[in-house]
């Protein structure tokens, strides 16, 4: 949350909206409210939009004071705040949509200003399953785009992905956003995290990267007389996230006629502190010296309209061989 204000000091910005589960239960609110409400809710030159989402709904039933920065959108079934010239709506967290709620969205808009809906929810289930990271695979609040698109409003500012940084055209003018969670929960949750940055009057929105904690991963295959180049690239990556809050992790696959020891020891090399999930890597030198590979080879070469499929099909002719001469079908 530090690293999320900080940003928005710097980009002097009017409000930072949190579309829900700003605590992951009611007993981490109660526990850091007071600290909020001292060192990071009051104070600011802007004001803080929240409504409560699945982790947190309970957590803003009493009349309690998180600081005078933050005002949590609680008023069913819809809530709102104008600030010139725009209008911004919460939906405090339910289960599911009802008629009554989608009407009551339909009523909030208003005409010649900027409406903006902060939401929690599943958007198009059909994938967003995948980026909810350490949530549970539950549906809270199904919504697809059709019947967002059909709202009309402007942006529809979403909680409850975790993953990824999302922004999807919702047409008719409007545009869905959802950063991901502001720091990795968990190994589905990989790369820098962001946040969103939404210019009103310029109609554009930014991904801002956060200096907070979070978890990558590097998948490498390697092919025979590619080995040191993909080692470089891995070096390089590891490199490239050294002054970063983050966890790394890499897993190696496939085959080249580098020494196994040579290439596991240049590999611990590159990847310094990042963790070798996982080393596949084997000398197939033997094989590639083999005159059916070297037969094979030519007549691979020889087939023009394989361009795209040649790499594979050579790496699966390698595989085969090899376990061909490890079970001593070939000499």
């Amino acid at each position: 949350m530090r690293e999320v204000l900080d940003v928005a000091r710097k980009n002097k910005v009017d409000v930072v909206t949190i579309s829900g589960d700003l605590f992951e239960s009611e007993e981490d609110a109660e526990a850091l409210r007071p600290e909020l409400r001292t060192k990071l809710f009051s104070g600011n030159a802007f004001q803080i939009i929240a409504i409560p989402g699945n982790h947190d709904r309970e957590a803003y039933r009493k009349n309690l004071d998180f600081g005078s920065d933050l005002r949590i959108l609680t008023r069913l079934p819809i809530d709102a705040v104008k600030q010139e010239k725009v209008n911004i709506v919460g939906v405090p967290f339910v289960e599911k949509p009802s008629e009554e709620l989608v009407a009551s969205l339909h009523e909030a808009l208003e005409k010649e200003f900027v409406n903006i809906l902060l939401l929690h929810c599943t958007l198009d289930i059909s994938y967003a399953l995948a980026d909810l990271g350490e949530e549970e695979e539950r549906e809270y609040f199904p919504i697809d785009s059709c019947t967002l698109s059909g709202l009309g409003f402007d942006y529809v500012l979403a909680g409850h992905f975790h993953a990824d940084f999302v922004k999807k055209d919702l047409g008719e003018g409007g545009l869905f956003v959802y950063p991901g969670s502001p720091t990795s929960l968990s190994w589905k949750d990989l790369g820098r995290r962001k946040v969103a940055l939404l210019d009103t009057e310029k109609r554009d929105v930014k991904e801002i990267p956060i200096n907070s904690f979070y978890y990558d991963k590097l998948k490498i295959p390697i092919r025979p007389g590619f080995e040191t180049q993909r080692l470089q690239e891995i070096e390089k990556w590891v490199e490239s996230h050294a002054d970063e809050p983050c966890e790394l992790e890499i897993t190696v696959t496939g085959h080249g006629e580098m020494s196994e020891s040579e290439f596991g020891e240049l590999l611990k090399k590159g990847a310094r502190n990042a963790h070798i999930e996982e080393n596949t890597y084997r000398n197939v030198e033997d094989v590639l010296r083999h005159p059916i590979y070297h037969d094979f080879k030519q007549l691979l070469q020889k087939r023009e309209n394989l361009t795209e499929k040649r790499e594979d099909i050579d790496y699966r002719a390698i595989e085969v061989l090899s376990r061909l001469k490890a079970g001593r079908k070939i000499m």
